[in-house]
């Protein structure tokens, strides 16, 4: 193995409830109620494909405006209250040198650009990868795919680090070895079924498996 892929929200960063609290602001101001447990089921997805998932008859250009909303809200208010993963810091101080590094992530480039001011040990990774860069968002395996290529590494050389559901399924759809945390909203079954070749508690757990 060469490379590890990280993915960001829910993995090393602890952001769920910021993100949560942002789609319900853009859906009030839009006069709509957002299913937060749906919301939930989709983490791991782009927000513009979990909005469409949401009100699956609503026109690109409403959709589009929900995901501006919902990103303003992120990028100036919610963004503050995100707490790094417990062991996270030194999870990636200590493969730094040993694997090339990278982020594959569903956010967009600004929210990676915000949390690398915030978090110094962002600036160990070689590559970042947001939703920015690819027309098909997780499950589809194109974010860590473009993450290996960026690295230099074949992808059958990377590992996967994810909380999510998709992320198992891009990454074994890329051919990478798929790593689950349960730092999320999946349990350690959900993330199996999905594909994942081991499953750990926390970045610590994942520290001694690598």
């Amino acid at each position: 193995m060469k490379g590890v892929i990280f993915d960001m929200d829910g993995t090393i960063i602890d952001s769920l409830q910021a993100h949560l609290h942002s789609f319900e602001v853009a859906g009030k101001k839009e006069g709509m109620k957002i299913d937060v447990g749906m919301v939930k089921s989709m983490v791991g997805e782009t927000a513009h494909n979990i909005i469409a998932g949401l009100f699956p008859n609503k026109p690109e250009d409403e959709i589009n405006e929900l995901v501006r909303e919902k990103d303003e809200y992120f990028q100036s208010v919610g963004w503050k209250q995100v707490k790094a993963m417990r062991g996270a810091a030194s999870i990636i101080k200590e493969l730094k040198g040993k694997y090339k590094l990278a982020i594959g992530t569903s956010a967009s480039i600004k929210d990676v650009e915000l949390f690398s001011k915030k978090f110094e040990w962002f600036g160990l990774f070689d590559v970042f990868v947001s939703r920015e860069h690819v027309q098909r968002g997780k499950p589809a395996p194109d974010i860590y795919q473009i993450a290996a290529q960026k690295l230099g590494v074949e992808q059958r050389e990377c590992a996967v680090i994810g909380d999510a559901t998709y992320d198992m399924m891009a990454a074994k759809a890329a051919g990478m070895r798929a790593i689950g945390v349960t730092t999320g909203v999946m349990d350690r079954a959900e993330l199996l079924d999905a594909g994942a070749d081991a499953v750990c508690r926390d970045l610590d757990e994942v520290a001694k498996l690598l």
